[in-house]
């Protein structure tokens, strides 16, 4: 399909000045295409453009596509970041497609699942660039920033966080990879049979896109040589970190061995969190101040915490009392809104029929004694309010250092 995509449109195809003024159009510096290639102006898709675009790399035309033609102007490349487009673009893309399909992710329900669970939602704003390397057959740059395969968004995937949180974790404590809090966090691997961790990690989208310029200097002369473009993930960019540790490996442990890995692996993830984001950064070239950032608004995190269950719960009907059903079923021909026919009347009864109908009278008293008890607790069930149990603790924080007394003020320690 790609293959066919660029043997349609094929820019290396095309004679210098109808690349050059393709380029533009494709860029967005022209309104129009070349009148010697009508057919672009069929392709509407910003993605699809700059797909045709990337083949300018095996041109002449390839700084035109880059950054344009003329010094103190942009065009190609740069001019669609720098005038808006590329943010409309990624806006449009999270909003029509991202948002109704549930690809943004957020916090999951962690009541469904083990005592112990919880999860982590974390907006950040970029403090210095996100760079990272994407997986791009076509590109104009050597060095795009990762984008969602399909819709063709800038974001950090999933084994990227995994692999950023580990590396934190381990830098902060100075632990090898053998250590059984990380094994147990992240999972293991052996010659041909894994260990899945507890920490399931989630994407993180962005809807904003630039151009970095590194430029590398000669060591005996000082001077730049070779400017490079960095396609990243401006600084100022926000985006959310979601998390969630689903202890499963925990399931039928009593409550305070529960408790205790909940507080540790809590604890150890919040502290690696900060560090990575903070301190050590995320993404490519870290090591140079890039990937950082800081809590931007406020963060969440959701605890199914490990205590004994209330016992508000679906309510027990109340149990027949014996009296009850002993005397419907000795009197079963009876209409029990009246007396039974044995001491209705006593006129003319001998005194053994007598102390007959005194032992029936009194058993009919102790029923109906007991059939209105039973039939006040069976009123009071019927009308009882099921309450569940409360199964989750929900917190909020506005920095890390919030997130940390906060973590302490419900782990108590």
């Amino acid at each position: 399909m790609t293959c066919d995509f660029h043997a349609r449109y094929a820019l290396l195809a095309r004679d210098p000045a109808t690349q050059a003024y393709a380029v533009d159009f494709l860029s967005g510096v022209a309104d129009a295409p070349p009148d010697e290639w009508s057919d672009l102006s069929r392709i509407d898709d910003p993605a699809a453009r700059l797909e045709i675009l990337a083949q300018a790399m095996a041109s002449p035309q390839k700084e035109r596509a880059r950054a344009g033609h003329l010094r103190g102007k942009a065009g190609g490349l740069w001019k669609w970041i720098s005038s808006g487009a590329s943010r409309r673009f990624l806006e449009d893309r999270k909003r029509s497609y991202l948002d109704p399909l549930g690809l943004t992710p957020d916090l999951p329900d962690v009541s469904i699942f083990p005592a112990g669970a919880w999860g982590m939602r974390l907006p950040f704003k970029l403090a210095s660039p996100y760079v990272s390397r994407d997986d791009a057959v076509w590109h104009i740059l050597e060095n795009p920033v990762k984008k969602e395969w399909v819709f063709k968004v800038p974001y950090v995937a999933p084994s990227q966080w995994k692999g950023a949180l580990r590396a934190a974790i381990r830098r902060t404590n100075g632990w090898d990879d053998d250590n059984p809090a990380l094994r147990r966090l992240f999972g293991e691997s052996a010659d041909d049979q894994g260990k899945a961790g507890r920490l399931r990690f989630f994407p993180t989208f962005f809807t904003d896109i630039g151009l970095e310029v590194i430029n590398p200097h000669s060591r005996e002369k000082g001077a730049g040589q070779n400017p490079i473009l960095l396609e990243c993930v401006p600084a100022g960019a926000v985006g959310e970190f979601v998390l969630l540790n689903a202890p499963f490996d925990l399931m039928g442990e009593n409550e305070d061995e529960t408790r205790l890995h909940t507080v540790d692996d809590l604890k150890l993830t919040a502290e690696g969190v900060a560090a990575m984001l903070a301190m050590y950064g995320f993404g490519a070239k870290t090591s140079s101040g890039f990937g950082a950032a800081d809590v931007h608004g406020q963060g969440q995190l959701v605890i199914r915490y490990p205590e004994k269950e209330a016992t508000m719960s679906e309510p027990v009907a109340p149990v027949e009392p014996v009296a009850v059903s002993k005397f419907i079923a000795e009197y079963a021909e009876e209409d029990f809104k009246l007396k039974p026919n044995e001491w209705r009347t006593t006129r003319n009864a001998s005194s053994r029929e007598r102390a007959t109908f005194k032992e029936a009278k009194a058993q009919w008293m102790d029923y109906q004694k007991q059939l209105d008890q039973y039939r006040k607790e069976m009123a009071e069930w019927e009308n009882a309010k099921i309450e569940p149990a409360p199964r989750t603790i929900s917190r909020t924080f506005t920095s890390f250092e919030n997130m940390a007394q906060m973590i302490q003020g419900i782990t108590g320690d």
